[in-house]
């Protein structure tokens, strides 16, 4: 690019995602006025979201994010945190979440997720054939789970939050035992989560919009005895496999 002066100016990487950053908002708030106004032309800048995204820095990025070893080392570069963040539309959406699910939850979860979808990859290729463990494969990385005992009782949100509390920062899977009860693993833990979704939907909790006519609490109450019933078929017909 020349000035008037004759002047020459060179254009820097930032100053181009820049441009594209500000282009992409352009498109996205225009096509929001051309839904609220379909009969109208209010603008000829007429560009989708797939043509913003880059298949060469797609690419890329895949590359980096499926490498065992460059998860363990912590060795992503920062180019891959900084466009993910900052230039969303130069990926499409599966990319993203790809880059979100190994780098968002540890170490440890990123490898042992990569290693599932391998795993998946090699049985869609085998087909019918009975899967064989292969002796000389090396695997790495191992979730650690951790139990939390929780009473069944009225406050059983309370529960909840000093829980998410203590386990908030840790990278560990969650496991829900009820007090008094034998039950652990996949099972309770649903159940725990089915009865936190429905103390959430209580109308005293004031957390949501309601012109619902009812006279009492009680008549708001979640009857959870169905997703219950569900939850206890979906454990059963796990353990049958």
């Amino acid at each position: 690019m020349v000035r008037s002066g004759g002047e020459r100016s060179t254009c820097s990487v930032e100053d181009v995602l820049q441009l594209l950053r500000l282009l992409y908002s352009i498109s996205i708030d225009l096509g929001h006025v051309r839904h609220r106004h379909e009969d109208e032309d209010v603008s000829h800048f007429r560009v989708t979201p797939e043509e913003f995204i880059s298949r060469k820095i797609t690419n890329k990025l895949v590359q980096q994010i499926q490498d065992p070893v460059v998860l363990a080392s912590h060795a992503v570069p920062e180019w891959a945190d900084s466009l993910s963040n900052k230039c969303l539309m130069l990926f499409p959406f599966e990319t993203r979440q790809l880059y979100f699910t190994c780098t968002a939850f540890g170490m440890s979860r990123a490898i042992v997720w990569l290693q599932n979808q391998r795993d998946a990859t090699l049985e869609r290729s085998r087909g019918p054939s009975p899967r064989r463990d292969d002796t000389h494969e090396y695997r790495v990385g191992r979730i650690k789970h951790e139990r939390v005992k929780v009473p069944r009782s009225c406050d059983m949100l309370s529960w909840a939050i000093n829980v998410m509390r203590f386990h908030a920062k840790r990278k560990s899977i969650l496991e829900i035992q009820f007090s008094g009860e034998e039950g652990t693993g996949l099972g309770p833990s649903l159940e725990f989560y089915a009865l936190i979704a429905a103390e959430l939907q209580r109308k005293s909790l004031a957390m949501w919009l309601c012109d619902d006519d009812f006279l009492d609490d009680r008549a708001r109450e979640v009857d959870i005895g169905q997703v219950r019933e569900c939850l206890i078929i979906t454990t059963e017909a796990m353990h049958r496999r």
